[in-house]
């Protein structure tokens, strides 16, 4: 490896902290460094690793296009189902009220929550999905929505916690035993 000059920066503790909340875990301080010197002075040169930043962009434009693939392969399943014959039952009414946020232990013997029963439901009729494409099925149809804990916003329930809750719609007969959602998971 070439030997570069090695240069000693003293920051003030407002600027040290912008610098580590910066690098964060995984990178280093004297490449972040690096990259600005380079970048004020005009030189900067092309790199061959991807920022965080675009990596965050490529990485959500890639599960934009999973879920997107998802509601198509769920949208041909069902037209596909029909033209076979198969009559479907129409979705049960959906409240217009917030999610229920789901429980972490259900007593044994207690009744199934109803946002549980409408999932159930719903997975009884289209058993052929994965436990991702039901999700996504849910959420376009309004069935059930999770929030991010971030942002707030809706998306489609974390697959794991469908699978838990399918899980006890089974255990309380509302769904046949094993489904193949659990095989596609």
């Amino acid at each position: 490896m070439p030997q570069h000059p090695k240069i000693s920066v003293r920051l003030p503790p407002e600027l040290h902290a912008l610098l580590l909340a910066r690098v964060g875990h995984s990178g280093r301080v004297s490449d972040v460094i690096r990259e600005a010197l380079e970048t004020y002075l005009g030189c900067a040169r092309p790199t061959d690793r991807p920022t965080a930043s675009a990596l965050s962009d490529i990485v959500s434009a890639l599960s934009d296009k999973v879920d997107t693939l998802a509601a198509q392969v769920a949208d041909m399943q069902t037209r596909l189902g029909q033209r076979e014959g198969q009559e479907t039952a129409p979705l049960p009414a959906v409240p217009q009220r917030p999610t229920p946020r789901p429980t972490r232990q259900q007593q044994p013997g207690a009744a199934v929550a109803p946002h549980i029963q409408r999932i159930a439901a719903v997975a009884a009729e289209y058993d052929k999905l994965s436990l991702a494409q039901l999700a996504h099925l849910l959420y376009e149809r309004g069935v059930y929505r999770a929030r991010d804990k971030q942002t707030g916003e809706e998306k489609p329930v974390n697959r794991g916690t469908l699978k838990l809750w399918l899980d006890r719609a089974r255990a309380a007969g509302l769904l046949e035993r094993p489904s193949s959602l659990a095989k596609h998971a």
